[in-house]
Order: C-alpha cells, then sequence, then structure tokens
C-alpha cells in the first residue's frame, strides 16, 4: 500500500508539472471558443541570510542555499476558471562543523475549480502537501529530549478538499473560503506516533481524517513591467475553538529584478502547527539568487 500511494502522488505530480511547464511569467494568453488560458513557470538559485525565531525550535542566524521552482495555470471560459499550481523548494544549511542540514523541504499542488450553480458561484479547492526527504524533530520521552523521525519521503501526504467561494483577483489571483473542509493524513508506522487518532490500513500504512474550515490564498502580482513581484501564498485550516484545533502556513516574497536573471528578494514566512510547535514560528529572509523564466 505504501508502494502504491507513493506511485499514485508521483503520477499527479507529473501531470501538474507537465500541464505547466515551459510557459513564462510574462503570460501568454490562446482564445479558443472564448476560453482562455496562462501558464507560468519560474526557478529559482539562491542564496539565503535568515533570522529564524521559534523556527523549528531554532532561534538564530543562518545562512542557506535553496532551489525554488514553481508551475501555473490559469483557464477561464464562460462556466467556469481554474488555477492549478505547482511548488518546489528544498534549501540546506551548512554549518561551521561542515554538517549539512535540510531546513525547508516541500511540495505542494494547488487546484482551485470555480463554477456557477443554480446562479451561485461555487469552488472546489483542492492542496496536496509532502517532502522529499527525511526530516527529525526532537520530542521529550522518558524524561529526556530525543530526537526521531517525523517526516518520510512523499509521507506523510496531507490531501484537503473543500467546497465554498472565491473572491478572485485578475490572473487567476484568488482567496477562497471553504466553510467545509475534508483534510486527510496519510502516513507510515514510523511516523504514526506524531499522529494519535491515526487509523490503521495495514500494518505499515495508516491515516487521519479531520472536517474543518480553510481559507487559501494565491496572490501573485508584478509591476513595471515584471521589475517588481509580490507572490502570496497562505493556507488556514480550523476544525474548533482550542490551539489545537487550528494550523497557520503563510509566506510572502516581495522579488526585485537587479539585472536580467539576477533577483533580490525579501521573504516572511510565519507557521502555526500544534503538532510540532505550540508557538508562532517565524522566518525573515534577505535572498540574493538567479532567477530563469520562460
Amino acid at each position: 500500500m505504501n508502494k502504491i500511494a507513493r506511485l499514485l502522488f508521483l503520477i499527479l505530480l507529473h501531470l501538474a508539472t507537465y500541464s505547466a511547464f515551459g510557459q513564462g511569467d510574462t503570460i501568454s494568453i490562446s482564445k479558443i471558443d472564448s476560453c482562455k488560458i496562462s501558464k507560468s513557470g519560474q526557478f529559482y538559485f539562491a542564496s539565503n541570510f535568515q533570522q529564524l525565531v521559534n523556527f523549528h525550535n531554532d532561534n538564530n542566524f543562518n545562512l542557506d542555499i535553496t532551489t525554488r521552482a514553481s508551475l501555473a495555470r490559469n483557464k477561464s471560459t464562460r462556466s467556469y476558471r481554474s488555477k492549478q499550481e505547482t511548488n518546489i523548494e528544498l534549501s540546506f544549511t551548512k554549518y561551521i562543523d561542515s554538517i549539512i542540514d535540510v531546513r525547508d523541504d516541500e511540495i505542494e499542488l494547488k487546484g482551485n475549480w470555480e463554477f456557477q450553480f443554480i446562479n451561485v458561484v461555487n469552488s472546489i479547492n483542492i492542496n496536496i502537501k509532502t517532502q522529499m526527504t527525511n526530516s527529525y524533530e526532537y520530542t521529550f520521552l522518558k524524561d529526556e529530549f530525543i530526537k526521531v523521525l517525523s517526516k518520510q519521503p512523499l509521507l506523510p501526504i496531507i490531501f484537503n478538499i473543500g467546497t465554498g467561494f472565491n473572491f478572485a483577483f485578475r490572473k487567476g489571483n484568488l482567496v477562497n473560503f471553504s466553510p467545509v473542509d475534508l483534510k486527510t493524513t496519510f502516513l507510515s508506522d514510523k511516523i504514526s506516533s506524531f499522529y494519535p487518532q491515526h487509523k490503521n490500513i495495514s500494518s505499515n500504512f495508516s491515516y487521519m481524517t479531520e472536517i474543518g474550515s480553510s481559507i487559501t490564498v494565491s496572490i501573485n502580482k508584478s509591476w513595471a513591467k515584471d521589475l517588481f513581484n509580490w507572490r502570496n501564498s497562505s493556507r488556514i485550516f480550523i476544525k474548533g475553538l482550542t490551539k489545537e484545533d487550528a494550523t497557520l502556513y503563510t509566506k510572502n516574497r516581495i522579488m526585485y529584478e537587479l539585472f536580467k536573471s539576477i533577483n533580490i528578494s525579501f521573504e516572511n514566512q510565519m507557521v502555526y502547527d500544534p503538532l510540532y510547535n505550540y508557538k508562532l514560528q517565524v522566518k525573515n529572509e534577505i535572498v540574493l539568487g538567479v532567477c530563469f523564466k520562460k
């Protein structure tokens, strides 16, 4: 079952990447029977100077090497609009003692479909999130802190599907409100201890289901012929009124093109996930790198 889940996820990732690859941030639009399709893609290789506050239990300054790839596709017709995104990020921190640590590791697939039904505009919002490498957390067990495996390649996979409505902007920018959001987490037996409410599918594979409400934000705005770019990716999931019933993830990136492909950006990321930390985690970054667009 574990291998089947990984294979299905790789197929989904391949389809999302194939549909969006090869087009640029300078959006090209084709019209077929009143249908507008726009695609954009970006690859970014950079060095980051970071300030961390409670981020993965760190409070310090780091210098990281990061690679990022983002692909997006927007489609609109007379009857519906849709947006699909693929975001991949992997960064490493090298310490003085030559130890190299994975800092950020993320694969995220997002899809939003807006359609009209009985004179009411509705939306379906899908979010799939996982990672590529192992990740470890420190937990208090038997009167001492121990380092335990918390994430594996492609596990856990967090799958959200919600229904609600959009507040849409031009060029596919939107804020989605989903009063009903079904969140399902698939995981292996090696990391199930972090999810006490999990249910077993087999001896080495399990899942956990939660029902709540969510707000998802996806904004990509540019000015001065793409000289300045602002990107916002945010998500809030709430299933109750306690501090254990909410998760928050938000990232803002303001990028300025210095010369051709050389870019500098200022970034802020905030995370609240009670599964790992009851404190708000904050990361501020100054990033200098090379950005490839097509």
